[in-house]
């Protein structure tokens, strides 16, 4: 809510009547102020900040004009307008009436009769914001089950990989498919396919580490990372926490549906492979474990090539 803070002596006439009416006329929000006090503002800065009048602002900082917990935050973002006029800065505040919004920030220097100040001009970008998040969600998760895509795993796993032989670490990848998935959507439909493949990417989550990335790549197929992996046990536990809990039925409507899972565990160790060659070792276990009957896990040993150890 708006607190009153002591309200500091302004001039009158600031600024001149004929500037005044182009400013109060201007679809932007605009402050004048001098030394960090407000000196003038329009209706538009007082909607913005949720003020009931552009005569709330005047003789007050900016700061002391927003809900308490983003004081700091408006002084920084003013502090950083003003040392580089003519660049916009923006920063999440919460308004004085208690509004979440993206503000955007640009300063111009002027000087009015009273001597040097700076003339704010303030937009709420939030919708703008908003937008550019949801493109970046689609372009980087994926839309149905919320999961990282094909392009975010790559490029967490390229970083994954300049960390772990930065720290002379080690790393697994898992290519994990569903087994039989299009049996599912044949019988019961696309709808019902869908609730399958959200619920098993659920419990995919579940059995990974927090850190741990999880992607669907599409269809019935997911890559997981995992970093900080010490031999391949440290990958076959966690495997096998994958298929326990995928092993339980899934509701489809007044139906019980169950899932298997074929998974292809790729190691790496400081200065191995790259990121496609890894994801293809993995690639490869995992339809060894396919060949081998499914419902299992199979780790790729480089110095077999396309040999894969399995597990049931």
């Amino acid at each position: 809510m708006f607190r009153p803070s002591e309200r500091l002596e302004t001039p009158a006439d600031v600024p001149p009547p004929d500037f005044r009416r182009i400013l109060d006329q201007m679809p932007e929000a605009v402050c004048l102020c001098q030394d960090g006090v407000v000196l003038y503002a329009n209706g538009q800065a007082a909607r913005l900040l949720g003020l009931p009048a552009p005569a709330a602002l005047v003789g007050r900082r900016l700061p002391d004009l927003v809900a308490r917990p983003s004081e700091a935050a408006m002084a920084a973002l003013i502090d950083a307008a003003l040392s580089d006029p003519g660049m916009t800065v923006e920063e999440r505040i919460t308004t004085a009436g208690g509004r979440p919004v993206c503000l955007e920030v640009q300063a111009r220097p002027l000087r009015l009769d009273v001597g040097p100040a700076f003339c704010l001009v303030l937009r709420d970008v939030s919708d703008r914001r908003a937008y550019e998040e949801q493109l970046k969600r689609q372009a980087f998760l994926d839309p149905l089950t919320g999961l990282a895509n094909r392009t975010l795993f790559m490029v967490r796993l390229e970083h994954a990989i300049q960390r772990a032989d930065r720290h002379r670490r080690g790393l697994a990848v898992m290519f994990i498919d569903l087994d039989d998935f299009k049996r599912i959507n044949d019988t019961l439909g696309h709808d019902s396919g869908d609730v399958v493949l959200v619920e098993a990417a659920r419990r995919l989550r579940a059995a990974l580490r927090q850190e741990d990335t999880l992607a669907r790549r599409g269809g019935d197929e997911f890559t997981a990372l995992l970093e900080g992996v010490a031999d391949a046990g440290d990958a076959a536990g966690v495997a096998d926490r994958i298929r326990r809990r995928l092993r339980e039925p899934i509701a489809v409507g007044r139906q019980q549906v169950s899932v298997t899972c074929s998974i292809g565990i790729a190691l790496r160790r400081p200065g191995g492979p790259g990121a496609a060659a890894l994801l293809r070792q993995a690639d490869i276990a995992m339809y060894r474990a396919k060949r081998g009957g499914k419902a299992r896990w199979a780790v790729f040993w480089p110095a077999g090539g396309a040999d894969a150890r399995q597990r049931q």
